[in-house]
């Protein structure tokens, strides 16, 4: 497993799919600053996301982790609603339905994301993610921390 996946064995939710097909995850290749060890990760579920009219696009299914040692509980609401403006921004996302999951790598700053410039290897659903998230703010405290997103998109039936 890639190791700056490895927080992603301890959530029991995505661990199974990530261990079962390391070929289907797309990494982000900017590399963790070493003194930011990801703690625990949270999973978060966004469903019935829809687009600008109010089709239904599907729900998100994702997780997250922190700099070890800071409470990721706290940030659960807006890291759903993060991830609701990414799907109503990036409706391509529910196409990739089973090709894996999307990871990004990046820190907040004073409680607002930021996830730098892509990388050579990112593809257009990685660089929506990426750009989607980028300057949202997951806090009203001003926190600096190091955080990975993971998501997969479901399709609505």
């Amino acid at each position: 497993m890639h190791p700056r996946l490895s927080f992603l064995a301890q959530a029991p939710l995505l661990a199974a799919v990530v261990a079962a097909s390391p070929g289907l995850v797309q990494c982000d290749r900017r590399e963790v600053p070493a003194a930011a060890t990801l703690g625990e990760p949270i999973g978060v579920r966004v469903d019935d996301v829809k687009d600008a009219s109010g089709k239904k696009l599907g729900s998100l299914a994702g997780a997250f982790a922190v700099t070890k040692g800071q409470a990721a509980e706290p940030l659960v609401a807006s890291m759903a609603r993060v991830l609701d403006r990414v799907g109503k921004n990036c409706p391509s996302l529910f196409a990739t339905k089973g090709e894996g999951a999307i990871h990004v790598i990046g820190k907040a700053s004073k409680g607002v994301l930021d996830f730098g410039p892509g990388s050579s290897g990112e593809n257009a659903e990685q660089r929506c993610f990426r750009e989607a998230m980028q300057g949202q703010r997951i806090s009203e405290t001003p926190i600096d921390t190091a955080i990975a997103v993971e998501l997969r998109p479901e399709m609505s039936p």
